[in-house]
């Protein structure tokens, strides 16, 4: 089931930024490249969280890396996103914003309690996995 919840975060992940280029993120964070330095930083980030899912896919003992990066990303985008707009900015303010940043919490907030039952699952009966 985390691997649902995994390639949800993903999605959503990958929704909010295309939300982000419309929104021109890159000026919000003040970062000197525009739509270039974006482009290479959305490619590098989708490279690393796929690669997540496949470890998460092939190895259930994944190193905590592994098993916690994806939604680690998911949790970090919603707590900057809402830092800003609590700052008073108004990106992402519109409904489908705040849509994709609540799914993307319940999400990876999932993901982690799905991941912390599994822990301690393995602790509890090491030879099950």
């Amino acid at each position: 089931m985390r691997l649902y919840f995994a390639v949800s975060t993903i999605a959503l992940l990958a929704t909010h930024q295309v939300d982000a280029a419309y929104q021109k993120e890159w000026e919000l964070f003040g970062v000197p490249g525009g739509i270039d330095f974006f482009l290479v930083f959305n490619f590098v980030a989708v490279f690393v969280l796929l690669m997540s899912l496949i470890k998460l896919a092939s190895v259930p003992r994944a190193n905590f890396l592994w098993r916690y990066l994806i939604p680690i990303m998911g949790l970090f985008t919603v707590t900057i996103h809402s830092i800003f707009m609590l700052k008073g900015h108004s990106e992402f303010t519109q409904i489908g914003s705040i849509s994709i940043l609540v799914l993307l919490l319940l999400s990876s907030a999932t993901e982690v309690y799905l991941e912390n039952s599994l822990s301690q699952r393995i602790k509890e009966y090491p030879d099950t996995l």
